[in-house]
């Protein structure tokens, strides 16, 4: 007869492959919920978003209309003839490295937000600025301008500095931005001051603010 031991190893070695199998499973899935959650950590990351600067023109300003030649027609167009709606207006400057490493991430952006248009200006001769247009294949329009007349105009003395502009081109917030995560806190109207503070777009309504939707947080 088969002792009472004899029957608890035998059945602990039927399951035992089981377990196996379970754990392994569950190391498994446990892997790839890590994974998930490194590569949201690694996008979002701690920072509060874009910088928004004392360079750029402040929110409320009308961005004036400008004229550059498209990098990959090679024709004069204006700026309003590229953008419609809410649009975002990225300077960028081929020698910049910021503006390099933001290429990926912005067009990225660009294919994720249709319901936002986005334009490009690049601050550069224009045989540099076709060939910066071809080497990272933007997703939108790339206008060239050489004489920083623009930049002058839009008050950019820094770049990346991307814009975001209501249908009638008045600005909703500008700020530095140098990755994804950056990009994605402008099209939601958040950033964070030189000082620290943190700017945020809420649903209250502030005159002195010139147009609704704005006030700025101290983050503790």
């Amino acid at each position: 007869a088969m002792s009472s031991r004899d029957w608890a190893s035998e059945g602990w070695g039927a399951w035992l492959p089981a377990l196996w199998w379970t754990v392994l499973l569950g190391g498994v899935l446990l892997a790839g919920a890590l994974r998930q959650i490194g590569l949201l950590q690694l996008r979002r990351g701690d920072d509060m978003g874009a910088l928004i600067t004392d360079a750029g023109l402040d929110r409320g300003a009308t961005g004036p209309d400008f004229q550059a030649v498209d990098a990959r027609s090679g024709e004069q167009v204006n700026l309003s003839d590229v953008i419609h709606g809410r649009a975002m207006v990225v300077f960028m400057t081929p020698t910049c490295l910021a503006c390099r490493q933001l290429a990926p991430h912005l067009n990225e952006v660009i294919s994720t937000h249709r319901e936002v248009s986005f334009a490009v200006l690049s601050t550069s001769e224009l045989e540099s600025g076709r060939q910066f247009a071809n080497r990272y294949a933007f997703k939108a329009p790339v206008l060239v301008e050489g004489s920083d007349q623009a930049a002058r105009q839009w008050d950019v003395k820094v770049t990346p500095l991307a814009f975001l502009v209501d249908q009638d081109r008045r600005v909703l917030i500008r700020g530095v931005a140098n990755d994804w995560n950056q990009l994605e806190s402008l099209l939601e109207q958040e950033g964070a001051l030189q000082d620290g503070r943190v700017w945020e777009r809420v649903g209250e309504h502030l005159e002195s603010a010139g147009f609704p939707g704005e006030r700025i947080l101290v983050k503790d």
